[in-house]
């Protein structure tokens, strides 16, 4: 039950992760296409620049938490086998 359980988790997690690596995305592209027409230092450049490095934050706390999960998994199976 508790494999199962993580294996539930780990899909989520990833889930997740490409939820938001699609986001990132299409705020890159959003911010590169507020560059071209109000330039840099514009307000809404600035706001949409914040946007896409609080997204940015979101993914690496996912991948933190997925990687964090894998090496639990990891341990307790080394643990598993030498027992």
């Amino acid at each position: 039950m508790g494999a199962t359980y993580t294996n539930d988790q780990h899909a989520e997690l990833l889930r997740q992760i490409n939820e938001v690596s699609t986001l990132q995305a299409q705020l890159e592209r959003a911010v590169h296409a507020l560059v071209q027409r109000h330039g840099d230092p514009s307000e809404a450049v600035a706001c949409a620049k914040e946007l896409e490095t609080s997204v940015a934050g979101v993914k690496r706390e996912l991948v933190r938490q997925y990687l964090e999960c894998r090496i639990v998994d990891a341990t307790r199976a080394m643990d598993a086998a030498n027992n």
